[in-house]
């Protein structure tokens, strides 16, 4: 994971967590980390391969299945700024998701990657 990349996923996971959910980060073999509310031990967790799938959760729900809002999927190496390849979230996600998007578009005009 480059530094881009990194502060990127650092402000999402922060929104993420300050919003009150919980995260899970699957790195396609296995969960690094599951129901974390920690935004240091989150990205700890993560950029140990190439992608990962960062797995958005409300805590306070009792159903499992109904706790989960999505996932986000990240992919390193690239040019940094566009380390979120995809995501598959509730509406409700999306204001975040936006925020980070605009910090990522920040970055890659101020990096030269506009």
């Amino acid at each position: 994971m480059n530094e881009i990349e990194e502060r990127i996923i650092r402000k999402l996971v922060e929104l993420l967590i300050a919003a009150g959910y919980t995260l899970s980060v699957w790195d396609g073999e296995g969960y690094a980390i599951t129901g974390s509310g920690s935004v240091d031990d989150t990205l700890a967790a993560m950029g140990h391969t190439g992608e990962d799938t960062l797995q958005v959760s409300r805590p306070w729900q009792q159903d499992a299945y109904s706790a989960d809002l999505g996932d986000i999927y990240l992919v390193y190496g690239n040019d940094g700024h566009d380390v979120i390849a995809d995501d598959n979230v509730e509406p409700m996600l999306n204001r975040i998701l936006d925020e980070v998007e605009s910090f990522a578009d920040a970055l890659a005009q101020e990096h030269g990657h506009a």
